[in-house]
């Protein structure tokens, strides 16, 4: 998948998505710096990406930023309602 996933932010098409995907690929390595990083730039390219929100409050919530993952988590909830794992 990272291949894809690297070709595709370098296309620059679905750059929300693009970046997400990356954020998630470095997540489930464990590198939460890289994956905040791209949640970053997915919630640059679109800032109601709730699931970049979503997951970008994860990675706080274990660095123990509580207030930072509050606040992540509530955005997220705030655009999608349903979206059920904020």
């Amino acid at each position: 998948a990272d291949p894809l996933v690297a070709r595709l932010v370098e296309s620059g098409e679905f750059p929300d998505r693009a970046h997400f995907y990356a954020g998630e690929i470095a997540r489930m390595r464990g590198d939460f710096p890289a994956a905040s990083a791209a949640y970053d730039r997915a919630l640059q390219e679109d800032d109601r990406h709730y699931m970049a929100l979503s997951e970008h409050a994860r990675i706080k919530q274990a660095q123990q930023d509580y207030d930072g993952a509050i606040e992540d988590f509530g955005r997220a909830i705030s655009i999608n309602p349903q979206y059920a794992p904020a």
